[in-house]
Parts: structure tokens; sequence; C-alpha cells
């Protein structure tokens, strides 16, 4: 039951960093995983969006079990929306918007993921007065939270409602390269091999891969570039990417990751000169495709669809 839990809040940026380990343990045991529950990626976010904001507070919520174990973690925050009588506070996710990452849920431990959720939402009942409502974007489709704040919903006549956010479509790999472009048509395959042979015969083409934070460093700086680059040819929109403090999270954030061996930055290179990037997350056998930049001079010759096919 939920009282066989301590909930404790963590509400302190120093609280909330002594907890890596901890945090980085029980997500590897987790129930559900993402490189985006990393503590590395939520502890640069809050650094970056969240301690300079005097209107957002940190709301972390743990769940330790009779031993002390930490078996569950709610990684919210608090932000207050408006004044006087149009004032709002509400919990998010950290790591979150104005980023875009994907399959956030609540950290739980698998050898007893309900009971453990269920106590984290209990935990919330019980700090009710503190919030008036829970706006939780990047949500996993197969999520343990969602159908528990549902039922606690329905239980205390609390509106809920949820819709599609973002869509994120997945490519499962198995084998080796050959094996997979056979699942595609053979128009695509033909594609594929095409737009490879053009670009290598007009330009000497290599890839690189950065995974430490030397290699990550100014690869992440190239890849800045290009994304920008690849932004000039769209003149009916903005990219929120292409911005002094978003390249600053993705710094601290990429320098935390690399640490962890859980960053990838890709880079096509024609006769040196860095053309197209792929930046990338790993973790828990998956890869996770973030961001990409191309030089527009060269799309002619499709050189973000040969990095990626390289990737």
């Amino acid at each position: 039951p939920p009282s066989a839990f301590a909930l404790p809040l963590c509400d302190e940026a120093a609280s909330c960093e002594a907890l890596a380990g901890e945090w980085n343990d029980l997500l590897a045991r987790a129930h559900h995983r993402s490189a985006f529950l990393k503590h590395e990626w939520m502890s640069a976010w809050w650094q970056c969006f969240g301690a300079t904001s005097t209107s957002r507070r940190l709301f972390v919520l743990l769940a330790r079990d009779g031993q002390g174990r930490l078996v569950g973690v709610l990684p919210l925050q608090r932000e207050v929306h408006g004044w006087g009588p149009w004032r709002r506070r509400a919990l998010q996710f950290l790591g979150s918007w104005p980023e875009a990452p994907e399959h956030l849920d609540a950290i739980v431990d698998a050898a007893a993921p309900a009971a453990v959720v269920d106590a984290l939402v209990a935990g919330l009942e019980a700090r009710r007065a503190e919030f008036d409502a829970l706006e939780l974007l990047d949500l996993t489709e197969h999520s343990l939270l969602q159908p528990a704040l549902m039922r606690w919903g329905a239980a205390a006549g609390h509106a809920c409602r949820t819709r599609p956010w973002q869509q994120c479509p997945y490519i499962p790999l198995e084998a080796n390269f050959d094996k997979y472009l056979m699942t595609l048509t053979q128009k695509h395959r033909y594609k594929v091999r095409l737009f490879g042979k053009r670009l290598a015969a007009a330009h000497r083409v290599e890839m690189q891969v950065a995974s430490t934070w030397a290699e990550v460093a100014p690869a992440l700086e190239e890849m800045f570039r290009l994304h920008a680059m690849r932004w000039t040819l769209k003149t009916d929109d903005v990219s929120g990417f292409d911005d002094p403090a978003v390249h600053a999270f993705h710094r601290a954030a990429s320098e935390r990751l690399a640490a962890a061996d859980a960053v990838r930055v890709f880079l096509l290179l024609c006769d040196g000169r860095a053309v197209a990037a792929c930046y990338c997350f790993v973790y828990g056998g998956r890869m996770y495709f973030f961001q990409p930049g191309f030089d527009p001079a060269l799309r002619k010759l499709h050189v973000g669809k040969v990095l990626l096919a390289r990737v």
C-alpha cells in the first residue's frame, strides 16, 4: 500500500544533484526507461531553464521503501502563471518544454511498478494544496503514470483530459544494414544507394562519430551551424532550437551525457568540410534521433539522407 513508502519532496537543487547516482541506478532497473529520464538531462535542464526563473521551483517527488532504497521518482517542477485571481500553479515534467524530449514518465522500480506509481500519486494527493493543475507534455504512450492519474482524478472529481502531442516514429533494427534495407520498398532502396553513389562520385566523403566530450563539443557546434543553415530554406517558420539559451542547455546536457556514453553527434564530411549532422542520444539499446542539420548548398545531393543512411 502507499503507506509502505516514504514520500519526501526534493525541492532544492543541491539535494537533487546529490540524487544522481541513486536516480540513474533506479532508471536502469525501471519499468520504463528513456534517455530523457536520465539525471544528466533533467539536472542540466533545471540548471539552464529552471534555476534562472523566479516562477519555477523543483517539485521532485520521491518514493523510498522500508529499507530507505529509492524505488520511485516523479520528476516535476512547479511553474506559476499569472497574478492575483488569475494565478495558476502548474506541475510539469522536468526536462520538457521548451525542449522536445520523448517518452517521459514516472521512474519506478520494475519489481513493483503499480505499487510505486500509486504511492507517488498518493504523494501528489497529500500535497494537493501546493498546485492547481498537472500539465504533462511528452508523456510516453504506454506510461504507468497516466492511468494512475486518471483513476485518482475520477475518484477525486478532477477534470482529466488527454490528447496526442508528438508522434515518435521508430525503426526496429535487426542483423545488418542490408537486411534492414530489404524491409523497404524497392524504390526507397534504390534512392538510398543512388544518393550515396552520386555524392561519392563528386566528393571525398567520410563520416565522423563523436561520443566523448572532447569530440562532442566541437561536433555540436558544427551541428548548431548546420541546423541554422538548414532553416534558411524555410521562409514561413523559425526554429526554436536556434536560440542561445537552447544551445547553452545542449552544451551542458551533452557534456554530462557524454560522461555516461549516452550522446552521439554524427557528421558527414565532404572534402574535409562538415555538410550534414545528426544529434542523437543512446540509452538502453535505443538511439534517439534528436536534431538534424545540413548545408543547403548541397541539398540536391541529399547529404542529410546520405548521413541518415550511414547512421
